[in-house]
């Protein structure tokens, strides 16, 4: 089953949601390419990971990159207890 991103990309004003009133989680994603070839690191706020990955990707778009982020890179960060989550430790 193909899932759709449950918000449109307004590219000239940002993101749009299409107004459901749904929970918000965070993720993290750490496998798409950056301006260097060292570690990349992205949090992002979105009901899913399917929704997280396009937000990234269009994000990493204005940025200047591929935006190649996929959604089996993008892990949600459980918020429901105190918790520290290393995105990146710098070593290569």
């Amino acid at each position: 089953m193909n899932k759709q991103a449950n918000f449109q990309i307004d590219h000239a004003n940002g993101i749009k949601t299409d107004n459901r009133r749904e929970n918000l989680k965070v993720f993290q994603n750490c496998g798409f390419k950056g301006h260097w070839d060292v570690g990349t690191a992205a949090v992002i706020v979105a009901t899913d990971a399917v929704s997280a990955t396009a937000i990234l990707n269009d994000r990493l778009r204005v940025q200047g990159l591929s935006g190649d982020a996929m959604v089996e890179d993008t892990i949600e960060i459980p918020t429901d207890k105190p918790g520290a989550f290393i995105l990146n430790d710098g070593n290569y």
